[in-house]
């Protein structure tokens, strides 16, 4: 089975946006036009906080790369060594502010878990595990993408696939006593950093609709996400909020696993390839209060 692969190109450092996001609760996101102010939601983020990255670079851009196995876990460690954000997602912190995703019926350690593949797999009718390993086995060159030495088509209609996938996980709200299985808290890291200010929660349910928020450290401001899961290709795509460009895309399989690499596609026109490092609770933690 391929071990996992993430991003080496190094891209500018992320400069944290403000966000005060809209209020969300249970399983559907309302949707709002971006930059309007609703009354009691505060105003809704037009752009992505991390869409800046794709500001001054002139044409079509699509890079993946391969990275060794060692690579990917000694900055995985250094990762999760200096990760202390452990009190995020977790009903005390759900109570405490607006405009965040939480599942009722969650426990204070839930959104922090892993779901296997094992436990997956039923739930979506899948029997083998597709593992989207970016840049060796998925490679982006010259404005093309390469499924295992054969030619798939365009990156931007790759880039424009995933946008769809992400986007039908909006108009497809789930009730509010959906099932969801977490998939867990990812700190999202770019070139060869060793910390991260960006933190992902997902969770899916039985329909293979993701639901989760994206945490700012710096700003300590929270967003919710929404997606979708394409079982045809177990690619899993999703957005920040109600940014319409930027798609973030991982595959189910690789989600199951400690490191996963992530595609960020900035439009359709330039697409980069980060990483997800899983981060967990201390032993004990899930149980103190915010």
């Amino acid at each position: 089975m391929p071990h996992v692969h993430h991003v080496s190109p190094v891209v500018p450092h992320i400069t944290p946006h403000t966000i005060t996001p809209h209020v969300v609760h249970g399983g559907a996101l309302p949707h709002v036009v971006p930059g309007v102010v609703h009354p009691g939601r505060g105003p809704v983020i037009a752009s992505s906080p991390l869409s800046h990255h794709a500001a001054g670079m002139n044409g079509p851009h699509h890079v993946t790369t391969h990275v060794s196995a060692n690579a990917i876990a000694a900055q995985a460690a250094a990762v999760r060594g200096t990760f202390v954000h452990h009190r995020i997602f977790t009903p005390a912190w759900c109570a405490d502010r607006t405009g965040v995703w939480c599942p009722r019926g969650w426990a204070a350690g839930n959104a922090w878990g892993a779901t296997p593949w094992s436990a997956l797999a039923p739930t979506f009718g899948l029997v083998a595990p597709t593992y989207y390993n970016y840049g060796s086995g998925i490679i982006f060159q010259n404005d093309m993408v390469y499924l295992d030495g054969a030619r798939w088509g365009a990156a931007e209609d790759y880039a424009a696939q995933a946008s769809r996938f992400a986007d039908a996980g909006r108009w497809a709200p789930p009730s509010d006593d959906t099932s969801w299985q977490p998939l867990g808290v990812f700190a999202l890291v770019q070139g060869d950093e060793k910390t991260s200010n960006n933190v992902f929660q997902l969770a899916i349910n039985k329909e293979g609709v993701i639901r989760g928020n994206y945490y700012n450290v710096l700003t300590d401001s929270s967003v919710p996400v929404y997606g979708s899961l394409d079982r045809k290709t177990q690619r899993i795509a999703w957005k920040i909020g109600n940014v319409k460009t930027t798609v973030y895309e991982a595959g189910l399989a690789n989600l199951t696993k400690d490191e996963a690499p992530v595609l960020v596609h900035f439009g359709t026109d330039q697409t980069h390839q980060w990483m997800l490092v899983r981060v967990k609770q201390p032993e004990g933690k899930e149980k103190e209060k915010e």
